[in-house]
């Protein structure tokens, strides 16, 4: 005789955002939808969602748990994507379960979702799935200063070719606050390989320049990774 254990599924996911790690797990869905609800210690819905630049490094791991808190070491996971533009998902990753929780650590190229399928085993173990995590993409504007004729340059990726760049500038009193007040300096396009440069002025008082590039196909809006200060 078999007794079929119901298994929880549980997603974290771990994005590398301007040096600090946050730590989050989906909200809950429709029961309906699954056969088993995923274990869910929440700390911020607002994390749900992950915004990493261009070219940065995100972790994802996929915890699977017995309704009674058990960790589930055996068993098989599949990690599934839908990447900005595709109309479905598709099979980034599939794994046996061990002692160790799985984790998936790449640089994703676009923006998406991804969720984690537990398969089961029929009348034994109960099939689950997880709730989403996002993962938003923003271009990276790969910024630059070269202090000897004042140019401000970079390249932005992925595929930004003949596009503006927006060159803003603010005299506050501290340029990285949220509070800071910027206004449009100059706009420049980048050429057939997203390159761009701008030399900037000789200001007469202390003056913070930046670059920002807005949101387009599936990618945010991204600001440059530098702030030049002139005076």
């Amino acid at each position: 005789m078999h007794l079929t254990s119901t298994h929880r599924v549980l997603v974290l996911a771990v994005a590398a955002v301007a040096g600090a790690y946050f730590l989050t797990a989906p909200a809950p869905a429709d029961v309906a939808q699954r056969a088993a609800d995923p274990a869910i210690s929440r700390t911020d819905v607002a994390r749900s969602t992950h915004i990493v630049k261009y070219g940065a490094y995100v972790s994802i791991f996929g915890l699977v748990t017995a309704s009674g808190g058990t960790l589930q070491s055996n068993g098989v996971v599949r990690l599934e994507r839908q990447l900005h533009g595709q109309s479905e998902q598709s099979t980034f990753s599939k794994r046996a379960l061990t002692s160790a929780p799985p984790r998936w650590t790449f640089r994703p190229s676009r923006t998406g979702t991804y969720q984690l399928y537990f398969l089961g085993k029929t009348g034994v173990i109960t099939a689950s799935t997880s709730d989403y995590v996002r993962i938003a993409v923003r271009r990276n504007l790969n910024d630059r200063w070269r202090s000897t004729d004042r140019t401000y340059y970079g390249k932005v990726l992925p595929n930004y070719r003949g596009r503006p760049v927006y060159i803003q500038r603010s005299t506050c009193t501290s340029p990285s606050s949220g509070s800071c007040s910027w206004s449009a300096y100059k706009t420049v396009t980048t050429n057939t390989y997203g390159n761009w440069a701008v030399r900037l002025p000789n200001p007469a008082s202390r003056t913070h320049f930046r670059g920002y590039v807005p949101p387009s196909n599936g990618y945010g809006g991204a600001l440059s990774n530098r702030i030049v200060t002139l005076y």
